[in-house]
C-alpha cells in the first residue's frame, strides 16, 4: 500500500490521524457487536479492519501493545448448561472486542465470536431445516432462557430431547432450533 492509498482511508486533517483511526475502528467494532456473528457478515468487516490497520501503519509511528485473551468453552448435551456457557463466553468475547485497541486482537475476537456461534449452533442442529427462518434474527436471550427453563420443568433436558420434540418443547425453542440448524447448514465454513 502506498502512502497515497493509505491517505484515502482517512478523511480529514492528517495531523489528526490517531483520532481518525480510533473513530473508524470504533465504528467497525460497533458494527461487529451489533450483528449476528456469522462468517458471511463478519468477514467483510474484518477485511476493512485489516485495510484500515495497514493504512494507519503506513502513516503513523504508533505501536499498540495488548495481550490477547483466549476464552475457553465446552458445551455438553444439557440445553440449559450449554446456553449459560454460550452466553457467558459470548459476553466475555464481546467485552474483549469492545475494549481492544489492537486491530489484530479485534479480528481474533470477532473470529472467536463466529466460531463460538457455530460451535453452539451445532448442538441445536436438526435434520429439519426451515429455509424460511431468518438466521440473523436472534431471539431475546431472556426469552430463550425462560423457554429452556420451562422445557426443563416438563422433562426436556437435552438437545436430543429438543430434536425429537420430546415433551412438546415451547415454540420459541423450536424456532431457535430451526434458526440455528439453518445457520449450521448455510454457514458452517469458517
Amino acid at each position: 500500500m502506498t502512502k497515497e492509498e493509505a491517505l484515502s482511508f482517512f478523511k480529514g486533517d492528517i495531523e489528526d490521524i490517531d483520532d481518525l483511526f480510533d473513530e473508524q475502528l470504533f465504528e467497525l467494532k460497533n458494527q461487529l457487536l451489533s450483528i449476528v456473528p456469522i462468517n458471511k457478515i463478519v468477514y467483510p468487516r474484518i477485511k476493512k479492519i485489516e485495510q484500515l490497520s495497514s493504512a494507519y501503519s503506513k502513516l503513523s509511528e504508533y505501536v499498540f501493545h495488548e495481550e490477547y485473551v483466549q476464552i475457553n468453552y465446552n458445551f455438553n448435551q444439557n440445553i440449559l448448561d450449554s446456553y449459560l456457557i454460550y452466553q457467558d463466553a459470548k459476553g466475555k468475547l464481546r467485552l474483549l472486542l469492545l475494549n481492544s485497541q489492537l486491530p489484530e486482537n479485534i479480528i481474533l475476537y470477532a473470529t472467536d465470536l463466529v466460531k463460538l456461534e457455530l460451535a453452539f449452533a451445532i448442538n441445536w442442529k436438526s435434520e429439519i431445516i426451515d429455509e424460511k427462518c431468518i438466521v440473523s434474527k436472534q431471539p431475546d436471550p431472556m426469552n430463550v432462557l425462560s423457554a429452556i427453563r420451562e422445557y426443563n420443568t416438563i422433562g426436556g433436558i437435552t438437545f436430543g430431547d429438543l430434536k425429537s420434540t420430546k415433551n412438546n418443547p415451547p415454540e420459541l425453542l423450536i424456532q431457535e432450533r430451526n434458526r440455528l440448524s439453518l445457520l449450521v447448514s448455510k454457514y458452517s465454513e469458517i
